[in-house]
C-alpha cells in the first residue's frame, strides 16, 4: 500500500525495480538510482597481513564467500563443490567470512563430506580486515540467490579478485559474464565446478 500510493520510488537496481513493479507500482514512478559505496580505504590493504594469510595455507588455492550464513546465501553449494575442487586442483581451502543460522548445518556438511579440513569458517571480520581476506584469495564466489545490489560485489571488483557469482537479483547488473566475472545459476553444483575451475 505504502509503495503503491507513494509518488516515487527509489530502487537500488532494475531487478528491485522490476519487483515493485511486480508489487503493482507504476512503472513512471519508479527512478533507479544505484546505491553509492564508501569503499574500504586503499591504505587499509595491510601486505603483512596479506601475506600471513597466504602462508597459512601454503600453496592451496584460496577462496573466500563473505556473506550472513543464510540458506539463500548459498555458502552449503559452495561447500558441496569442496571435494570435486580437492581432486581437480589439488591443495585448496574455502574460507567463509560471516555468521549466521546455518553455522552449524554448514559445518556439519563439511565434516558429512570429508572437507571439514579444508572449510574454515572465520565468524565475522572486521570490515577494514576483509579486504585483506579479498586480496589474498584466488577466487571470491557468492553464491546467492537475492542480491538487490551487492556492496561485497562491489568491493571484490575494486580489489580485481576473480568473482564467480550467480545469476539472481541485481548481480548481472554488477557483473558482466566473461568479462567481470563469471555468472552461474544459484546452487547449481556444475556450473559452480565448472566456473571454479575455469
Amino acid at each position: 500500500k505504502i509503495l503503491i500510493e507513494a509518488d516515487k520510488i527509489i530502487a537500488v537496481s532494475n531487478f528491485i525495480g522490476r519487483v515493485a513493479e511486480l508489487i503493482g507500482v507504476s512503472k513512471d514512478k519508479i527512478k533507479i538510482i544505484y546505491n553509492s559505496i564508501d569503499f574500504i580505504d586503499d591504505k587499509a590493504t595491510n601486505n603483512d597481513e596479506i601475506n600471513k594469510i597466504r602462508n597459512n595455507f601454503g600453496e592451496s588455492k584460496i577462496i573466500v564467500t563473505a556473506c550472513r550464513l543464510t540458506t539463500w546465501k548459498g555458502v552449503d553449494g559452495i561447500v558441496r563443490i569442496m571435494p570435486y575442487l580437492k581432486e581437480k586442483l589439488g591443495s585448496v581451502v574455502l574460507l567463509v567470512l560471516g555468521d549466521g543460522p546455518e553455522l552449524d548445518n554448514l559445518k556439519s556438511l563439511a565434516i558429512k563430506l570429508g572437507v571439514e579440513n579444508e572449510v574454515k569458517f572465520l565468524g565475522k571480520v572486521e570490515h577494514k580486515a576483509v579486504v585483506n581476506y579479498f586480496t589474498a584469495a584466488d577466487v571470491f564466489i557468492l553464491n546467492t540467490n537475492y542480491e538487490a545490489m551487492s556492496h561485497t560485489l562491489l568491493e571484490v571488483m575494486r580489489i580485481k579478485t576473480p568473482i564467480i557469482t550467480t545469476t539472481s537479483g541485481g548481480n548481472p547488473e554488477v557483473i558482466e559474464n566473461n568479462h567481470d566475472g563469471l555468472l552461474v545459476n544459484y546452487n547449481n553444483d556444475q556450473e559452480l565446478k565448472e566456473a571454479a575451475v575455469k
